[in-house]
């Protein structure tokens, strides 16, 4: 079966299932922020606030390959590695060049895809992301202001 197309201004989204009760998404269920399950609803408003198709085929990156959202979308499936580790470089490459990055701000994964997106030439968005002005870039920590472990200085 051939690979589906991605549209030209495609969305990547990264679905970090272990991480959803983590951060800012330890509260309870009707106050988690829609980036905890990722859900299709939370992944439609970022297509309307960037004037994007919500019909549109997005790319899903997950660490649970057996949850399904309830959309058109497609997943690498291990057709050039069958390893976990490079399924994660082929996520991470395909995300770092959507047009349109949603990530969960409790990763470390979806920290770096932003922060090698924010070097682009012309900056790449991540959808509702925060950076936080208390730690250096490339040091994952949600909230902002929340202790960083090992961390007595930045560079």
């Amino acid at each position: 079966r051939p690979l589906p197309r991605l549209p030209p201004k495609f969305v990547a989204v990264h679905r970090r299932v272990e991480l959803r009760n983590m951060y800012s998404c330890n509260v309870a269920e009707e106050e988690k922020p829609g980036f905890c399950h990722m859900r299709v609803d939370y992944i439609n408003a970022a297509r309307r606030e960037y004037n994007l198709p919500e019909s549109e085929i997005f790319f899903v990156g997950t660490d649970a390959p057996q949850a399904r959202l309830n959309a058109s979308y497609v997943r690498y499936m291990g057709r050039l590695t069958s390893s976990h580790t490079g399924a994660g470089v082929v996520d991470f490459w395909v995300m770092t060049r959507a047009y349109l990055f949603i990530g969960n701000p409790a990763s470390s994964f979806s920290m770096n895809v932003c922060n090698i997106r924010r070097t682009h030439p012309e900056p790449k968005a991540c959808y509702a992301w925060q950076f936080c002005d208390d730690r250096p870039p490339y040091v994952a920590g949600w909230p902002c202001g929340s202790p960083v472990e090992g961390i007595s200085e930045l560079l």
